[in-house]
This record gives C-alpha cells, structure tokens and sequence, in this order.
C-alpha cells in the first residue's frame, strides 16, 4: 500500500521529463517530422497517448496503413527495423507522423491552432497528462488482461446459454459471412482507407451474428408486399433505432425493479419485443405477448421467436377478449386511414373503444385511434403505455375524444412529436409522435411534458403545460412554439375575412384548359372564366389585370362554366356540345362531385376573391414562409388548392369607400410572422405544412386592426397572447 503510489509518482516524475523532451523534439507536437522518429524510435508509445483517444499500436498501423514490423519493433525495441529501405522507412514514418499530428489532443496541447507563444505551464501540464497515461498503460498489463479475458468469457457464456456458438479461428469465416446464432473474439474486419483505394484490417474485441434477425426478417417480407397493399392495411414497420429509443425510456419509466409484463397488439415481426430483450435484463421479463393479423408477417414472427416466451395470436386484436394484467405496452398500431374502414367497422370499433375506454371517437378516427382506446382494458393499474402514432391527433377534430381520454382517463405523462423533416418511416408521409401515459387517474395540478425534435432521450425543445390549459386548447402542436394561450381581445384574420375553400371542380385536367386549348378546339371564350395556376407556377404574389379582367401572368388558364343547358349548348355551341361528350365518354358526369350538381359541368357561382392564400407549403423555403398571401386584382377564380380571403360586410364597407386599402392590408397579412401562421396550422412528415379554412381564420392579426379607418373587429375573450415564461 504504501510503496505502489511512492513507485507511482516516481515512475511519473521520470516519465513526465521524458515527455517534455519529446515535445521540444516535435516542435510542441505541430512537427513529428520522419528524422524524430528514426532517430528516436522510443518516443512512439509517448506519442500516441498524446492522441485523443489515445491510439492502441494495431489501429495506429490500420489507420496509417504501414509496415506492422515498423512500428512493433519501434515499441518493442525501440528502433527501426534494418532490413526496411529507405524510401518505404521514410514513406511510413511520413505517415505515422501525419496520423499523430491529425489525431493529437486538443485539450491537453491547447495551442495548437493558436499563434500564441506556449507556456512553461502548459507544457508542463500537457508533460504531466500524457505521463499519467503512459504510466497508466505500463503499470499492470497483466491484471487488464486477465481483466479482458474474464470479460470476454462473460459474454462467451452469456451467448452460449442462448444457443450461440463460437466461431474458431481454424474455421477462417470472414465477419460477413457468419451463419446466424455464431460469434468470434478478436476477428479483423477489413476497412477501406480514405478514397477507397486500400483495405486494412481493424481488428474487432467481438462480433455477434444475431440468432433472431427481425430487421433482415422485416425487409423481406415488406419486399413481398405492395407499398399500396401495406398502405391500406397501414402497416409501417418500426426502425429498429427508434424502437431501442422507445424501450430505453420506458425502462425509465417503470420501476427499477419487479417483473415486467410486456403486450403489444400490432406485434409485426417483433421490433419493440427485440428492442425490450436489449434494453430488459431478461430475467425482469417475466411474460409478453402480441397480435398480429396478418399472416404474412405472425407466421415467420412465430417462427422468428419460437425460443423466447413471446406469446404471438395471429388475430384480429380488436376482437379479443382483454387480459388486464400487462404493465408495459408499446405500440405502433396500424395507420388505417377512415376511408379504408366499413360503415360497419367504423360503428363496432367505436361502441367497443366507447366501452373499454370512455372514448367516442368520430367516424373520421384512423385505426390507430381505436388501438389505443381498445388496449385500455388490458392495462394493470399503474401500467405504462407509449404508443408511437401519428401527431395529427394533436390538432384535427376527430382527435379530440383521444386527447379527452389522455387528459381524465389516464396521468399523460409526455408526447414527444418528431421533427416532420425527420420522417421515421421512409415509407409513409406522416409526422409521427410518441405518446406517454400511465394507467391511473391524473392528480391534481398535474402536468404533461410537450417535446420536441432530436430524439426521446435529448429532445431540441421542451415545455411543460398543465392538464388544465391542454383541455381548453384544440391545437397542442402549438404548445412548444407558443406556450399556453391567454385571455385577450386581440383580433383574428376572422374579423376581416370570411375564409373559404377554392373550387372543387370536379376535374382540373379536363375543366380548366390555356388559351391555345380553348382557340385550338374553337371553343367559346364566353363560357370560361379565368383561374389562377396552382402556387407552384405562379411566381408573383400580386395579380394585376388586363381591360377584360384577365390576369397578367405568363400562363393564362381558363375555367369551363357554361351557364346554360346542355340542349341549348348543342343548338348554340356545337364545337362545346362535342367538348361535353368527350367528357361524358371519360365517365366525368358520373363522378361523386359532378353528378351532385345540376348540371354536371357547371362550377360554384362565386366571385373572385380579393386576397388568396396558398395552404400547403414548407417552412423551408428561401424566406422561411411555408403560406403566401397573393393580391388578386383581376377577375380569375382559384382551384381547392387556395383559400379565398372575402371581406366581411365592415371591411367590405370600408374597402368601398377606399380600394386602396386592401393593398397595406395584403402587406399587412404577408408581414405575419412564420411563427404566428405555424401555430395554427397541422405538419405531415417532410416538413409539409397544411392550413385549414379555420386554422388560418384564428390567426391574430393586430397589423389590420391599427391600419383600419374604424374599428372593424369584434370584442370578444379570446385565448390568443402568449404566456411569457
């Protein structure tokens, strides 16, 4: 006890002078020329604890790609090899040197990339550290090594107990060939160095072929499967990475110790259960189950998990009779769009999920909605549940009754939403999130936690926002970019403008033809309007007009609306009656919108609004704007594409008596901040942004109000200034 640290600091003190001559030969470590080292072999171990990290002698020979002789007989016996020429000598110890200098520590030699002279006391620090590294790697390889070796025999026993089998150095298989369920210790993997044009091989402590492989398993059968096949029946699979991610935070959630009971009722082949066998010790795991209704994946899943006490029903989940005993449930549950459910299925799921969970969801839930109101009756008290759906929920209508349950039902615990340009699934266009709760009732003033971006474990951004104020607010996406909204009389764009739709005309391609179409086919110019081109051709965010009325754009379309019957288009316009029945032949009139209508062609009698704004885009545009709000001065209409902007009977009455308002009103509306429009809009993977006819109507707009010659807007209390935090 009291020789070893006496031997210590000796040893230290000698080996910290040896490294300050090693710096003052290097030039401070800014020149390891190829002379330094031939004529000092001996400095090599100290230089490569001076990299950060410090470099073991085989990846230092990987790395720089040299003569393994060179350098081993430079730590062993600390000279040059004599039989190496010249030129290849001074070639490798160009190389050697270049590796160290790259690699060399930053912070212990903190000068380098600095013009400032060194200090004693730097060196003398930078002298000492490297030394206590030197010391540290010389003072008992035998004990790390006997160390590694008891290591490796854990992992070897662990994996043999599993039904692994060790892969022996005599049977030469490459690590990229190695049959599933085998591993090896210390096998070189062959690497590509910088532009690909030589391979060396790293050797590598372990590598493991996995016995059960459900990602290799997952592509396979997705490959077997149509994109529209896996669509309609909503099937997504997990990547494997965020699945670790989800699995890694419930262990965070539930109690360090006792059994977990693990169920998910979209099972697929497995990947929340592959990720709970990674991140669960598996003697905590002391049951799971599954459903699967699709055969095509349940049957090889069975077959994937035979081995394990996965439980795997290839069923229908929603039919089952609940088990209530399970504590963690981890879900990706089908993304069904309504549409794609019966009238019949839509009217069972909703009584079923009505009696499990309370919740009335609408007849526009997606499946996804009746999973989670579903699985609430197969929850222990206490239970944690993470459901990764997509966050739509948070803003539509038809998530209200989901956001009900997770607010009285349940203590929600947190909902992280992703970033919508880092889409997780590669094959599905949806911003996904990830929904946190426990199964017991929420206590009093509690709070949910909003995140935001990155991942589950370092999220970009977080807040968090009481129960109370997320059951008075419809669009929780907004939470993270606006807190809670307040009471005030701050007015909105629905003070101003009534906001509509554009035209659904039943059919673009054959409804809306240019001018050379119409002149071609002689039609009647008397029977179309103008309609602006969707916001992808239309480069001007202001429209002027012509005499007629028309557009001043470079593309002039024009919108089929005859006011007339078809016999009298017959008798009048023959060239048009002939246009009618092409139409007629496509199966057009039969079409759900067209044969709703009197006349199968006739459009919407609307008049050109004076402001329309787009309502798709991007936030990642070259002004950061995903909408424009577009001046239209001119006698066209616009397609479902835009929102109308009319003005309300007092901004009417005020913009008669003075056009020229609507101009500082138009720069008024584009002046809205990105940030503003975001919060009330709904995001859909990509970063596609999507603003509703009463998204964009609850849009404060302050800006109006002081340009307006009288008050134009109503009183009323509003939730609409943000809570500074």
């Amino acid at each position: 006890m009291k020789f070893a640290p006496k031997a210590f600091r000796e040893t230290r003190i000698k080996t910290t002078k040896d490294v300050e001559q090693t710096l003052v030969s290097t030039a401070n470590m800014t020149d390891i020329a190829p002379a330094i080292l031939r004529n000092h072999p001996e400095v090599l171990p100290t230089l490569r604890m001076a990299t950060c990290p410090p470099i073991a002698v085989d990846r230092l020979i990987g790395f720089a790609g040299v003569s393994p002789n060179l350098v081993k007989t430079m730590e062993k016996k600390q000279s040059i090899p004599p039989r190496m020429s010249t030129s290849a000598l001074e070639q490798d110890l160009e190389k050697i040197g270049t590796i160290i200098e790259k690699m060399a520590d930053p912070d212990i030699f903190v000068w380098l990339g600095h013009e400032q002279a060194t200090t004693d006391a730097e060196l003398h620090r930078a002298a000492t550290i490297v030394a206590d590294r030197l010391c540290g790697a010389v003072s008992n390889p035998i004990i790390r090594n006997a160390q590694e070796q008891r290591q490796l025999a854990e992992i070897k026993s662990w994996l043999e107990a599993r039904g692994y089998r060790e892969l022996r150095s005599g049977e030469g298989t490459k690590f990229d060939a190695m049959p599933k369920g085998t591993f090896s210790f210390r096998l070189n993997v062959p690497v590509k160095l910088e532009g690909g044009q030589k391979i060396v091989n790293i050797p590598v402590d372990a590598i493991i072929k996995p016995l059960n492989s459900s990602i290799e398993l997952q592509s396979q059968l997705d490959e077997a499967k149509t994109s529209q096949d896996r669509n309609r029946l909503g099937q997504f699979a997990t990547p494997t990475a965020l699945a670790s991610d989800i699995l890694a935070y419930a262990r965070g959630l539930l109690p360090s110790r006792g059994q977990v009971r693990f169920f998910d009722p979209a099972i697929g082949t497995g990947s929340f259960y592959s990720a709970l066998l990674r991140e669960f010790p598996h003697g905590r795991i002391k049951e799971a189950k599954g459903f699967e209704i699709d055969p095509h994946y349940g049957k090889p899943a069975l077959e994937l998990w035979k081995k394990t006490n996965l439980q795997i029903d290839i069923a229908d989940f929603t039919e089952q009779h609940f088990e209530p005993r399970f504590n963690l449930l981890i879900c990706n549950p089908p993304y069904v769009r309504h549409h794609h459910m019966t009238t019949e299925q839509k009217a069972r799921l909703q009584q079923l999920s009505m009696e499990s969970s309370g919740a009335r969801f609408s007849g526009l839930a997606g499946l996804y909605c009746h999973f989670v109101g579903l699985s609430h009756q197969w929850l222990a008290p206490d239970a944690i549940s993470g459901w990764l759906i997509p966050s739509e929920f948070m803003d539509v209508n038809y998530g209200q009754a989901l956001k009900k349950y997770l607010l009285d039902r349940v203590t929600l615990l947190r909902i992280h939403r992703f970033d919508p340009n880092d889409v997780q699934f590669a094959d599905a266009l949806v911003s996904s999130a990830v929904v946190w709760f426990r199964n017991s009732p929420p206590p009093r003033g509690h709070v949910v936690q909003f995140t935001y971006g990155g991942n589950l474990q370092e999220p970009a951004r977080e807040r968090d926002i009481p129960v109370t104020a997320s059951a008075l607010e419809k669009k929780w996406t907004r939470f993270l970019a606006a807190g809670v909204r307040a009471v005030s009389d701050v007015p909105t764009i629905s003070d101003f403008f009534a906001i509509k739709r554009g035209l659904a005309t039943g059919n673009n391609k054959y409804l809306i033809l240019e001018e050379e179409d119409i002149a071609e086919r002689d039609l009647p110019m008397e029977c179309f309007k103008p309609i602006l081109p969707s916001p992808r051709y239309l480069k001007v965010d202001e429209i002027r007009a012509d005499d007629d009325g028309y557009p001043v754009i470079g593309k002039r379309l024009f919108l089929l609306d005859p006011d007339m019957a078809e016999e009298e288009i017959e008798k009048s316009y023959p060239s048009l009656w002939r246009y009618l029945e092409e139409g007629q032949a496509q199966g057009l009139h039969e079409r759900y919108l067209c044969r709703h209508r009197s006349r199968w062609y006739a459009q919407e009698k609307r008049p050109p609004a004076p402001i329309v704004c787009t309502y798709l885009g991007r936030g990642d545009t070259k002004n950061g704007r995903p909408f424009r709000f577009i001046l239209n001065e001119s006698r066209a209409t616009v397609a479902n594409v835009y929102l109308t902007m009319y003005p309300t009977p007092l901004m009417e009455r005020a913009l008669n008596a003075n056009p020229k308002l609507i101009r500082p009103i138009w720069k008024a509306l584009n002046r809205i901040s990105a940030e503003r429009l975001l919060g009330e809009d709904r995001v859909y993977g990509g970063g596609l942004h999507k603003l509703e006819p009463k998204e964009l109507a609850n849009v404060p707009v302050p800006e109006i109000a002081e340009i307006s010659p009288e008050p134009l807007f109503r009183q009323r209390e509003m939730n609409l200034q943000t809570v500074t935090d």
